[in-house]
């Protein structure tokens, strides 16, 4: 058993190097509208139609260009600078204001994180806002609505006023015409969106219903590489309040699939991409407009300037997904025109704006959360509360493990209880034991039967509350672990020192290049230090009696070694969490117990254990098995002894 412990552990440690090794790509870069790879894929979207074969009532605009709005102001929510095309009507690119894209970069002007960015892709440059037509569409709009050069027109108060919106007109002819208008809510990280569609009086027939298909962002990029939680996402959120269906889509480089259903409950509530603290999910704002909303299916989009320069192979760079949505509404009669109400969400996932928004968004932050999002929700609630008493979340997560300790103080002390009197217990009878070894050592079965004896009448049993504060503290763990991957309170939030963002490791130093096959880039000293200490903390706990506990313990020394390497590179808060509770533990066996020790004397009237009836009913199956054998023996030698009697009178 033992000479197989360090294979088992050198095994465990490589998987857990193959599993840093293999983790998504490095970051992609950031596109901006000025790239040479994105102005070329805008020029060359497609051939624009001669104008001699234009109607003469088409609405559209004879050449392209793009526009830059600021939308908003500092120190405002919805402070957005935005760039429009009125190639295909769509939003290029959007940048939010009064956020830092990293905690180096001041706040202020110019400080601006980019939430929408235009990917040269394999269809030309992404944009969002863009519309499709649906096959029952196609012929009142036949050309490609997100190719085609809308007329484009920017709403201001005044000449020179600030921006209010930008509206785009398009019509192919025959009396039908497409308006999109994009305008800011002041004081919230809200554009309202209007889809509507105009038929003139003597517009070309039409029955049926107009189906277009709607991106609301492409693309999202990511917040910072992190190989504990994939970036970015697609998702669609259905149902009703109190019973919301969210279904999540992350980004895969080398994917399987590149489309695929984003299948929830009617109706569709919102749906969109969204990273690791950021998100941009369209939502209707009436029941005709949801109603209109029928399907949502997810897209992988491939950046094609990265395997153009030979950074990627073709079919690996699928570093982006977006969320389509098709709405299918009724045309609207001859001389009247009909809108749908949508609202772009473009912020923060922070439940003061994310969830305010809609209620619906908290479906999105349940599954950021994953299994334990309703433990993840109330610590998260707890050290928001704490960080309000101390003004630093690095002391509200310290604050928070004491509260935890504290709390499982008296359960731990139980335990520590039973498990001492347990090893009193042992270290009284092991003689015994130790004496029926080497009685029976030619014959093993009887040597556990007499020892379970022993153990019966001695009721010499681990008591099972031993491991229920382990037990009770794994789900708040867990549920820490997930918090700490994606709670929007703790990016870039400071503790002390050159620990400025208790969301990612705390890089000490920068090693230069990464360093082989780990792919580590910074030597992170928290991690290390965790390792010390949960090391330190096992070396204070009192050596077991029994061979096989000792044995365990041995190989849980190992343990803390191979977490750290798999925690390396995770949020620096979770190491300041881990690093508190060992400090504690170690405090509890050094002082705690000298102080006030624990109770190991045996009680008088002895207690069965909650092994015992199962250590009783084994007791009884051994002893009925040997009975049984037994019986087969003297049957067998009464038959032979039978046999022989005949044998002698024949």
């Amino acid at each position: 058993m033992e000479k197989r412990v360090p294979l088992a552990l050198l095994l465990c440690f490589l998987a857990i190097v193959f599993f840093q090794w293999t983790q998504p790509p490095p970051e992609p870069p950031v596109r901006d509208v000025g790239d040479p790879a994105v102005q070329e894929a805008l020029e060359g979207a497609n051939a624009d139609v001669p104008a001699s074969e234009l109607p003469a009532d088409r609405v559209a605009a004879t050449e392209e260009r793009t526009e830059e709005v600021e939308f908003g102001g500092e120190g405002t929510e919805g402070w957005y600078r935005a760039t429009f095309t009125n190639r295909g009507a769509r939003l290029l690119q959007l940048d939010l204001g009064n956020y830092r894209n990293s905690d180096e970069s001041p706040l202020g002007k110019g400080s601006w994180v980019r939430l929408m960015q235009p990917v040269p892709g394999r269809d030309g440059t992404t944009g969002s806002l863009a519309i499709t037509a649906q096959p029952s569409a196609q012929s009142l709009f036949p050309e490609a609505l997100d190719r085609v050069l809308w007329q484009m027109e920017v709403e201001r108060d005044g000449p020179d006023g600030p921006a209010r919106g930008v509206v785009f007109r398009y019509g192919p002819g025959g009396g039908w015409t497409l308006v999109k208008t994009v305008r800011p809510v002041p004081g919230t990280y809200d554009l309202n969106v209007e889809l509507g569609v105009e038929r003139a009086a003597d517009s070309t027939p039409f029955l049926g219903s107009i189906g277009l298909r709607i991106t609301p962002a492409a693309c999202i990029g990511i917040e910072f590489p992190d190989s504990f939680y994939q970036q970015p996402s697609a998702v669609a959120v259905g149902g009703v309040e109190g019973d919301y269906d969210a279904e999540t889509e992350r980004v895969d480089p080398k994917p399987k699939k590149v489309t695929g259903p984003l299948a929830v409950d009617l109706p569709i509530q919102a749906f969109g991409a969204h990273n690791k603290y950021f998100a941009t999910i369209l939502r209707p704002l009436d029941d005709a407009s949801r109603n209109a909303l029928t399907t949502v299916a997810y897209r992988r989009v491939e950046d094609t300037q990265l395997v153009a320069d030979g950074e990627r192979a073709s079919g690996a760079a699928f570093d982006y997904v977006v969320a389509d949505g098709v709405v299918q509404f009724q045309a609207p009669e001859a001389g009247r025109s009909r809108v749908l109400n949508f609202a772009l969400y473009a912020g923060p996932k922070d439940e003061n704006h994310f969830v305010l928004a809609t209620s619906a968004h908290e479906a999105v932050l349940e599954e950021d959360l994953s299994t334990f999002s309703g433990i993840g929700r109330f610590l998260t609630y707890v050290l928001r509360k704490l960080d309000g008493l101390s003004g630093n979340w690095g002391v509200a997560i310290i604050l928070l493990t004491l509260l935890i300790r504290l709390v499982l103080f008296p359960l731990n002390r139980r335990a520590q209880t039973a498990m001492a009197r347990y090893a009193a217990k042992m270290k009284r009878i092991q003689p015994r034991l130790d004496e029926l070894k080497k009685k029976y050592e030619d014959d093993p079965q009887k040597q556990r039967q007499e020892q379970a004896k022993i153990m019966q009448e001695e009721g010499a049993f681990p008591p099972l509350g031993g491991c229920l504060p382990i037990f009770l503290q794994l789900p708040i763990f867990f549920g820490l672990f997930s918090a700490l991957r994606t709670s929007f309170d703790l990016r870039q939030a400071p503790f002390v020192g050159y620990i400025t963002d208790l969301s990612r490791p705390d890089h000490l130093v920068a090693f230069g290049d990464a360093l082989p096959v780990l792919g580590w880039t910074h030597f992170n000293l928290l991690p290390i230090l965790m390792v010390i200490l949960w090391i330190g903390q096992q070396k204070t706990m009192p050596t077991p009696t029994d061979e096989n506990a000792r044995r365990m313990q041995r190989i849980m020394m190992f343990m803390p070694i191979a977490m750290g390497v798999f925690l390396y590179n995770y949020a620096a808060g979770l190491s300041l969490y881990m690093m508190t509770q060992s400090t504690f533990g170690i405090i509890e066996q050094l002082v705690i117990k000298r102080l006030w020790p624990v109770d190991d004397t045996e009680p008088v009237q002895k207690k069965k254990s909650g092994c015992a009836p199962l250590a009783n009913r084994m007791q009884q199956i051994a002893e009925e098995q040997q009975r049984r054998q037994a019986e087969l023996k003297n049957r067998s030698g009464k038959g032979g002894a039978a046999n022989t009697k005949r044998k002698k009178k024949r």
